[in-house]
């Protein structure tokens, strides 16, 4: 092959010479360029503060995002605040059944009724806005965060992706701006929309009774502990189920993929106890999981409960004795302080908002590895490399001849110091001359391409 090469006029260089002593000594160290490089860039990001994490938000973005977290606030209070209406008819029906006019009381419960409805389409209407601009802006921003994160990557040297591809860069390019989409969108509207139930509901409580609901929110860090465990013990049974199954699915599909060769060794029985055996633990994780789960609901079932029964004893012994000192039954005259609606109302608003705080915990984790993630990306962004061939600055010469060449290069890859690719390398291409790089595998050949 060398033979035909040369007589046909296409030179071969060679891949690696041996430099002259003084050129060895000008020759850069690439166990120094390592650890510089992994000085500067082994430091983990720090995340951006949430004023910076909407930095690529435009105007309509920002009024989205208004108008997307009034309509969250908005659905998330509604929930507490249809207890008010609860409370209402069962205050109406009660006193219609003590006194006896429940005709009277009939169209009172019809508008009560009614309201509920409106209150529905209400809460509808602010779900569906809520959902579609935490959506559409979520999309916006993540698009614009790929496209500057993209164009950082192309515009780094040689050195820094061969240390970002060791750790996985087309994983973490898509795992990261899936995070700030999330952050931005759905998981936004939802922590927003739980922190409207959490106020709203225990706001609403403390507004019509504030004694029972000063006695019941002793019990709201339990409903909130608890709804929050419930929600950590479903995302970790997921990811150990996925883990668990993963290794059984890879078993399966190598032996499908492959079933031509495993049916001619007769492999079919090792096979099955393989996958048999691997869905052993995932039937662990099950179990536990199944465990676990049991005892979160018992939790909240627990809390909810105690919290009720505290309630309606202390309501129970405050309304009989406001009747006891009343001149008469303010529960057949009207006028009693403690209803059955009000009491019913201040338990369900703590009990309700307790509930949306304990809620508001994994919005706010996934907002913060959002920020974590966007962090990552402008450490990639901001970087300037050693050769920036994007960059307008730099000497432009007036014309260009298009010769190559290399004098006596010495190069390592970041990742592999030890590694010698050139010692001195050595080789001038000729405008129009065409070149034929031959030698081994690992040789430089792509390198001096790159």
């Amino acid at each position: 092959t060398r033979d035909s090469a040369q007589g046909s006029g296409t030179r071969l260089p060679r891949m690696a010479t041996r430099a002259p002593a003084y050129e060895e000594d000008r020759r850069p160290k690439p166990r120094e360029q390592k650890s510089e490089s992994a000085a500067s860039e082994g430091t983990p990001p720090t995340p951006v503060s949430p004023v910076e994490f909407f930095q690529h938000a435009t105007f309509l973005d920002v009024g989205l995002l208004l108008l997307g977290s009034v309509a969250a606030l908005v659905l998330g209070i509604i929930q507490p605040g249809s207890l008010v209406l609860f409370g209402a008819l069962i205050d109406q029906i009660g006193s219609a059944q003590l006194q006896g006019n429940a005709d009277a009381t009939e169209d009172l419960v019809n508008a009560i009724l009614e309201l509920f409805l409106y209150l529905g389409v209400v809460a509808f209407g602010a779900g569906a806005i809520a959902t579609a601009c935490f959506r559409v802006t979520g999309e916006r921003q993540a698009l614009r965060y790929r496209r500057a994160y993209l164009d950082a990557i192309l515009r780094q040297d040689v050195g820094w992706h061969d240390m970002a591809a060791n750790d996985g860069l087309s994983a973490r390019f898509a795992t990261d701006t899936q995070l700030v989409e999330q952050g931005i969108g759905t998981k936004l509207s939802e922590g927003l929309r739980f922190l409207g139930q959490g106020v709203g509901g225990i706001a609403v409580a403390f507004w019509f009774r504030w004694q029972v609901a000063l006695l019941v929110l002793a019990f709201s860090p339990m409903v909130a502990c608890s709804t929050y465990a419930l929600v950590l013990v479903n995302s970790s049974l997921a990811q150990a189920m996925q883990q668990a199954f993963s290794a059984a699915a890879a078993v399966a599909g190598e032996a499908l993929s492959a079933i031509r060769t495993v049916a001619s060794f007769g492999g079919e029985a090792r096979e099955l106890r393989r996958f048999d055996g691997l869905l052993e633990p995932a039937e662990k994780t099950g179990i536990q999981g199944g465990w676990r789960k049991g005892l979160a609901f018992a939790a909240i079932d627990a809390t909810g409960n105690m919290a009720f029964a505290t309630g309606i004893i202390f309501a129970g012994y405050q309304s009989a004795a406001e009747r006891m000192r009343g001149d008469t039954d303010c529960a057949y005259e009207g006028g009693c302080q403690y209803t059955s609606g009000g009491v019913v109302l201040a338990i369900f608003g703590v009990v309700m908002g307790s509930q949306g705080l304990g809620l508001l915990g994994p919005s706010l984790g996934a907002f913060t590895k959002a920020r974590a993630a966007a962090g990552s990306m402008r450490a990639v962004v901001s970087r300037t490399p050693p050769i920036d061939a994007m960059s307008p600055a730099g000497a432009k010469p007036a014309s260009v001849r298009g010769r190559v060449d290399f004098r006596a290069v010495a190069f390592s890859y970041p990742t592999r110091p030890d590694v010698r690719v050139y010692t001195a390398f050595n080789l001038a291409i000729e405008p129009g001359q065409t070149v034929a790089l031959v030698g081994g595998s690992g040789s430089g050949k792509s390198t001096a391409v790159q």
